[in-house]
């Protein structure tokens, strides 16, 4: 079934926060909210300027984050969205450490690994051994590990700290 977002631009990435509210997230900073279960969409956020791109969702309790080239977050549902300096260049996706303590890890442009463990404005810049694009980064919960993928076929592991896998 094809649903109409109400905007041309590419979207990245969509997920659902439950059976009826989702996100999508896209170019020129637009970001779209149903409460529908995808029957219908509101733009939240943009148009911002073309360079301006967000890549990729996560929740967190309340909050809602949108990250790429400009990282914005929501403590509300997703009705309003602030702006979020991190100390890294675009963070291309955030993986969720432990819950209960707030405990983020993310990855992004030149190789940039940040962490938090309040979702605020305490983000640290973690030693990468790669000056590439990382794009995904993940928290399997079953063991210690992070692992992280990204530009020319990267695959790192954090044991404690990063390492090159592949």
């Amino acid at each position: 079934v094809n649903q109409p977002s109400g905007i041309i631009q590419n979207l990245y990435e969509i997920k659902f926060y439950d059976a009826t509210t989702g996100y999508a997230v896209g170019n020129y900073a637009y970001i779209l909210k149903t409460s529908t279960s995808g029957n219908s969409w509101e733009i939240k956020s943009g148009p911002g300027i073309g360079s301006q791109i967000f890549y990729s969702l996560d929740f967190a309790g309340s909050y809602v984050l949108a990250t790429g080239t400009l990282t914005k977050y929501s403590t509300n549902g997703g009705e309003f969205w602030n702006l979020r300096d991190f100390p890294a260049d675009a963070i291309n996706s955030l993986t969720n450490l432990n819950e209960r303590e707030n405990l983020y890890s993310g990855v992004g442009a030149n190789g940039y690994v940040v962490k938090t463990k309040n979702l605020d404005t305490n983000w640290t810049i973690e030693q990468s051994p790669t000056s590439q694009t990382l794009y995904s980064v993940c928290y399997p919960g079953s063991s210690n590990y992070i692992w992280a993928v990204g530009a020319g076929g990267k695959i790192l592991k954090n044991i404690p700290n990063w390492k090159y896998i592949f």
